[in-house]
C-alpha cells in the first residue's frame, strides 16, 4: 500500500478523475465528490487540504476528503465542508473489498500516528465506508455517538420522479413557495 498526501486544490486536481470513480461507487455524498470539494478548498481561509489517498498496486482504493487547521502543534483534520452540515466518510472502494478496508485503515494509521491530531468526522455518512478503520485506529479512545453518523437517502435522478415520491403537502408547500419566487422575480434552481 502506498500513502499520498494533497495538501492544495492544485494537487486535489491531479486526483479528479481517479476521485470521482471512488465516490460514484461509494454512493458518496455531493461534499465528498471533487466537484464540490475541491472549489470549497480553492475558496476555503485558514487551514489547507488533506486529501489522504492509498493506493494498493497504483489503484485508488481509499481516499479520506479532509482538510486541516492548527493551533499551535495540535492539528485538527475535519471533513472538507466541516461546519456547513457537510456528510462526509472515507471513502472506500468497494469493488476491492479488501484492498478499500486495508486502504482506510492505512489512512486511519497514519492520521493516529501523531499525537498531537484531533480526528473530528463529525456527519459522518451512516452508510459510509471506513468507519470500522476509525473506531479500530482509536480504540477507546474514540468520542463517538450516534449523533455523529448522518442518516442519507438515495433520490432518483429526476426531480420530478423524487417529488412524486413525496407527500401531497410537501408539493402543494414547494408549488406555492415556487409562485413566489416567481412573483418577486427571484432565481433559484432545484438540482438532485
Amino acid at each position: 500500500m502506498e500513502i499520498n498526501v494533497a495538501t492544495t486544490a492544485a494537487e486535489c486536481t491531479e486526483l479528479i478523475e481517479e476521485w470521482q470513480r471512488l465516490a460514484d461507487g461509494a454512493g458518496a455524498t455531493c461534499c465528498c465528490h471533487p466537484w464540490w470539494a475541491v472549489p470549497w478548498l480553492r475558496h476555503h481561509e485558514g487551514g489547507q487540504a488533506q486529501v489522504i489517498a492509498t493506493r494498493d498496486q497504483g489503484r485508488l482504493v481509499a481516499l479520506a476528503p479532509l482538510h486541516e487547521q492548527r493551533a499551535g502543534p495540535v492539528r485538527v483534520s475535519r471533513f472538507i465542508g466541516h461546519g456547513l452540515g457537510a456528510v462526509g466518510e472515507i471513502l472506500v472502494d468497494r469493488d476491492d473489498a479488501g484492498g478499500g478496508k486495508r486502504g482506510a485503515t492505512e489512512i486511519v494509521d497514519w492520521l493516529t500516528s501523531d499525537r498531537w491530531r484531533i480526528l473530528q468526522l463529525e456527519n459522518y455518512r451512516m452508510a459510509g465506508g471506513g468507519i470500522e478503520a476509525v473506531r479500530a485506529g482509536y480504540g477507546d479512545g474514540a468520542a463517538t455517538s450516534a449523533g455523529n453518523r448522518c442518516p442519507t437517502i438515495e433520490v432518483p435522478d429526476d426531480v420530478t420522479a423524487f417529488l412524486a415520491t413525496r407527500s401531497k403537502r410537501l408539493r402543494k408547500n414547494l408549488r406555492r413557495g415556487r409562485r413566489r419566487l416567481d412573483e418577486e422575480d427571484q432565481q433559484y434552481e432545484v438540482e438532485v
